[in-house]
């Protein structure tokens, strides 16, 4: 599934097009797009937090903060942890 595949299937996901037992069971037979996804957003909150700790940015810093959080929200972190929990859900009950 390509990326742009992928996100037209969260636009879907989050439009209430798909339920998340469906969202999840799509998302999560191709998996390589699910890690793509985790991988990019794991390499943006670790490029972050070396920013953070190294001075470049300031967590105190509205400003930062939010375009921080707001960066993590356009790549889908939401959506993404919503198809972690209905897979968790859908394996293990819930």
């Amino acid at each position: 599934m390509s990326s742009a595949e992928w996100l037209d299937l969260l636009r879907d996901f989050t439009s209430g097009k798909l339920d998340r037992r469906e969202f999840a069971t799509r998302a999560f037979t191709t998996g390589a797009s699910a890690g793509e996804i985790a991988t990019t957003i794991t390499n943006h909150v670790n490029a972050s937090t070396a920013q953070f700790i190294t001075g470049g940015m300031d967590p105190n810093d509205d400003g930062a903060w939010n375009d921080y959080v707001g960066t993590l929200d356009a790549m889908g972190l939401t959506q993404y942890l919503e198809v972690q929990q209905a897979a968790y859900e859908a394996k293990y009950g819930g």
